[in-house]
């Protein structure tokens, strides 16, 4: 199963500050068969949706010519009584970036509080060898890509 934690980039600086929206609903899958009673988003993917938004922000920063994996959560504050339906705006920014890796921290909110935050992600990175079809793959998700003429496809 695949978990996309990022519907929209909202707004994209490379090298300094993503904003993301996510809105998880009850048709998603994580939720199917849990919490029979009253479904809560787990606080594991809120940490999933910020590291998405960072990650989004790292590979747009190196020209999408690099890869990443997760590799340090610190500092973690979460919430657990958020129920599906809710918008979860994520505001990531770097810390430090350099060619082997970069640390990052984020925020996400709904409904004007703040449902989970990390003080310091640590990413290691590698060289893509196709940054041209991770750039499309962006692009189709709706993410504007800086430097792109044709930014994000019409609906």
């Amino acid at each position: 199963m695949r978990f996309l934690m990022v519907d929209r980039v909202l707004s994209l600086e490379p090298g300094k500050r993503i904003e993301t929206v996510k809105l998880p609903s009850m048709g998603e899958e994580y939720l199917r068969g849990h919490f029979t009673r009253a479904a809560l988003v787990p606080g594991c993917l809120l940490v999933e949706c910020m590291a998405q938004a960072l990650g989004r922000l790292i590979t747009a920063s190196w020209d999408y010519k690099v890869a990443i994996a997760l590799t340090v959560v610190e500092d973690a504050r979460i919430v657990h009584d958020l129920r599906p339906g809710h918008p979860i705006h994520v505001v990531g920014e770097l810390v430090a970036t350099q060619k082997k890796g970069s640390i990052g921290r984020a925020v996400a909110t709904a409904g004007g509080r703040e449902v989970a935050s990390v003080g310091r992600m640590i990413f290691g990175q590698f060289p893509h060898p196709e940054p041209e079809s991770v750039k499309e793959r962006f692009r189709l998700l709706g993410e504007a890509v800086p430097g792109d003429p044709l930014g994000p496809p019409r609906a």
